[in-house]
């Protein structure tokens, strides 16, 4: 059996036991079993949304194991998982993330890093993809890039994360992870494509004075917005690019989700790693959800994609994409009080939705099962704490309406606060049938218009 029959065996083979295993997310994407780890190379092409991500069929250490998943989509919500597009090859320990372009015969080209089995530096590989994107080929001329032809500054060996965007109709890349050997500097460098093959590219400069990795750039309104991932709570930064400098103008920095912790705590990590879909109409961000418990079929999943936006103070919004109410069943009806809303469900899928009014005091959700706290949110005016954790947050305004949702899928949370300019994700332990939700103001906190919908599980089918 050749190798890559024998992964798509191991991970569609075990896909019905992880299902039906405790706390597995219901409506949010997984890959069919194992461990996932970044959802990248978000493109709508064809009519489908396409997502690809790492996943370790053969189990074991995920720095050696990991290979490409993908999964494609008419609407975010309901997935088809699809065999793997393309292994590692005899050389490569690994692939790491990187994007999906196309180039100007209109094919799909995958870029990517190539991490060596060996003690050298990284290199930046493509390969060419079949029009359905369901299957690709490595091109002649890899590397295209490597440390020796970038026509940078001396990055340590561990650059990573090839991202394309485009901007007054040319055509641009940034690197991730982009330290100087001397570890004096983490710089974000850019690049312009040479010609439509995606494969030429000339250095330009630095783009900012800060990089992560998993690095996003794009505009949004009259704005642009840098997002990446520090290891820790990603980053966001919204300000304007100078094209004639190369350079980008931050006004405004902020945290996108709370939650993520260093990656060497694999406990109560949250929402990292993130991706986007650019339409005409609308910006989409998606991004891995990890954190769980130690399962030994599954583990990590996508979060719900977010439709993004600016508020009138500069700060970036976030909220669930609308197709997602297309999920919502019953409407719960619960006790409600001037001060308190308390429901009881057999359901581990829930939307709830308010608003509230912070001042002196706060508003708390609680989220309890089978006689035990699976969830605790505590909102106050520049504050809000998920289980005890508590984020300092300034942008929150005391006495100012604002609007709270919380989408619940078994074994975690995915919050936004604050209209959307606030968000946390957050993993517990699974909850059971007994279920009961309290949402309770104090002092001069308030609480309006609160819904508690049962949601179904979203249908993901195997290709």
């Amino acid at each position: 059996m050749k190798r890559i029959d024998r992964l798509n065996a191991s991970i569609f083979g075990d896909m019905p036991d992880a299902a039906r295993s405790l706390g597995h997310p219901a409506y949010h994407l997984t890959a069919p079993s194992h461990f996932t780890i970044d959802f990248w190379g978000s493109v709508k092409h064809e009519g489908y949304y396409h997502i690809f991500y790492h996943v370790c069929p053969e189990r074991g250490d995920f720095q050696e194991n990991t290979v490409f998943g993908h999964a494609r989509s008419k609407d975010l919500i309901h997935w088809e998982q699809l065999p793997f597009p393309i292994l590692p090859s005899e050389d490569e320990l690994r692939m790491n993330d990187g994007c999906i372009c196309f180039d100007d015969k209109g094919r799909p080209v995958m870029l990517y890093t190539s991490v060596p089995k060996k003690a050298v530096p990284r290199t930046h590989c493509a390969a060419y993809g079949t029009p359905d994107l369901m299957h690709f080929e490595r091109v002649d001329e890899n590397p295209f890039m490597t440390l020796d032809n970038h026509g940078g500054p001396d990055f340590h060996w561990g650059w990573s994360d090839p991202y394309v965007f485009r901007a007054d109709g040319r055509t641009f890349m940034v690197m991730s992870k982009c330290v100087t050997r001397d570890g004096n500097k983490n710089l974000l460098p850019i690049y312009e494509a040479c010609d439509g093959s995606m494969l030429h590219w000339e250095y330009k400069g630095i783009l900012f004075d800060n990089n992560g990795e998993v690095v996003n750039f794009f505009p949004l309104g009259d704005k642009w917005v840098l997002i990446y991932s520090p290891y820790d709570t990603i980053e966001y930064f919204v300000g304007d690019f100078d094209l004639e400098e190369m350079r980008f103008i931050p006004e405004n920095h902020g945290y996108l989700s709370y939650g993520y912790h260093s990656q060497s705590n694999p406990i109560d990590r949250g929402f990292y790693a993130t991706c986007l879909y650019e339409e005409k109409e609308r910006t989409v961000l998606c991004g891995w959800v990890s954190g769980f418990s130690d399962h030994e079929l599954w583990n990590g999943c996508m979060g719900i994609p977010r439709v993004l936006g600016l508020d009138a103070h500069g700060r970036l919004t976030q909220q669930p994409i609308p197709e997602v109410n297309m999920l919502r069943g019953e409407e719960l009806t619960p006790k409600a009080s001037e001060n308190e809303v308390c429901t009881h469900t057999d359901s581990t899928l829930l939307d709830i939705c308010f608003d509230y009014t912070v001042a002196d005091s706060p508003v708390t959700l609680t989220v309890e099962s089978d006689g035990r706290t699976a969830l605790t949110l505590t909102i106050s005016a520049d504050r809000f704490a998920v289980n005890g954790e508590v984020y300092d947050c300034p942008c929150m305004m005391s006495g100012a309406p604002a609007s709270a949702r919380i989408l619940i899928d078994s074994s975690f949370a995915e919050i936004f606060l604050d209209c959307g300019a606030v968000s946390a994700t957050r993993c517990f332990a699974s909850l059971g049938k007994d279920v009961t939700v309290r949402i309770t103001a104090k002092g001069g906190a308030r609480i309006a218009e609160p819904h508690i919908y049962r949601m179904n599980p979203s249908t993901i089918t195997r290709a």
